[in-house]
């Protein structure tokens, strides 16, 4: 977000030398730096729309949970645990009936 921030005010000000030499009937040095701030923003824009698909497909997977999502889940694990240690204390593990094979 600072990176996109100092490219806009880099090329605002770009945008404003470049209007300036028109005015004046006179060429702007150095005119592909305009290009490349532009690129450059361009850049940073598909990275972002990139990471903002796959965190949405993340999400549609159930890979990628919310906060709150991971705080039931963990609730709902303990609660989990809670009662399969009882059910382990009381009934304990039974053995088969036709031993090891």
């Amino acid at each position: 977000q600072k990176l996109w921030v100092v490219l806009m005010r880099e090329r605002n000000m770009l945008y404003s030398v470049k209007m300036m030499h028109e005015k004046r009937k006179t060429s702007m040095p150095y005119p592909e730096r305009l290009r490349m701030t532009r690129k450059s923003m361009a850049m940073i824009k598909r990275v972002l729309g990139e990471r903002d698909r796959a965190a949405a497909a993340a999400r549609e997977r159930g890979d990628l949970l919310s906060n709150k999502q991971r705080k039931m889940l963990s609730r709902s694990a303990q609660d989990e645990g809670k009662s399969e240690s009882g059910s382990h204390e009381a009934g304990g593990h039974v053995a088969s009936e036709a031993g090891p094979q």
